[in-house]
């Protein structure tokens, strides 16, 4: 209780000594890599996966298997390499788990001003990364984002998009068809018989 009394304060931009030491850690870390986890765990193996956590030293969390937040001690950029390395690791154990299912992103950003926002960069992009057809197990940074971030921080732009690309979801066959385009690395003839199409078909549903 202490070690998450601790984690909420410095979530919170609090940082004083006293939690830590009810907590039995000395001192509080110099910064922290943020991880955000959300999975399927059930309330039956999330006792596991708090054994997982307590193994990590000097890390702390908040939440449960829908929104936990954990905070890995990390001094400078090679520690935050280190902690992203466990991060990793304690993300693809919580997904075996949950059926495989888990969505994770982590931020970093040193000494512990920064961390309420370093907390919220980290949140921020949960979302995203839920909605993503295709996440892999894996937790995503900001850089892996950019594009989807700028999108979603962009109202107008956002709309105009997808009024763009309406068009490939009115059952014509076109979004199948960028699809495999995509997936054959724009080679034409590969595409083309994958969809089983002549090729004057598919240059023709490229124009469109």
């Amino acid at each position: 209780l202490a070690r998450k009394l601790l984690a909420e304060r410095l979530i919170a931009g609090i940082n004083d000594a006293e939690p830590a030491q009810r907590a039995g850690d000395r001192t509080v870390a110099p910064g922290y890599l943020v991880l955000v986890c959300e999975s399927g765990v059930d309330e039956s193996a999330w006792p596991r996966v708090e054994e997982d956590l307590a193994k990590l030293r000097g890390a702390l969390y908040v939440g449960d298997p829908s929104a936990l937040t954990i905070l890995f001690p990390a001094e400078g950029e090679a520690d935050a390499l280190r902690a992203a390395n466990c991060a990793a690791e304690l993300v693809k154990r919580i997904a075996e788990l949950a059926d495989g299912t888990a969505y994770a992103t982590q931020a970093y950003r040193p000494g512990l001003a920064d961390l309420p926002a370093t907390v919220a960069e980290a949140r921020r992009m949960l979302p995203l990364v839920r909605a993503m057809p295709d996440a892999q197990v894996r937790p995503y940074r900001t850089d892996d984002l950019l594009v989807e971030l700028a999108l979603a921080q962009q109202p107008q732009i956002r709309e105009r998009l997808a009024a763009l690309i309406s068009p490939l979801d009115a059952g014509t066959g076109l979004r199948r068809t960028l699809e495999v385009l995509l997936a054959c690395n724009l080679d034409r003839e590969s595409a083309a018989t994958e969809l089983c199409i002549h090729r004057r078909t598919l240059y023709y549903r490229m124009d469109r």
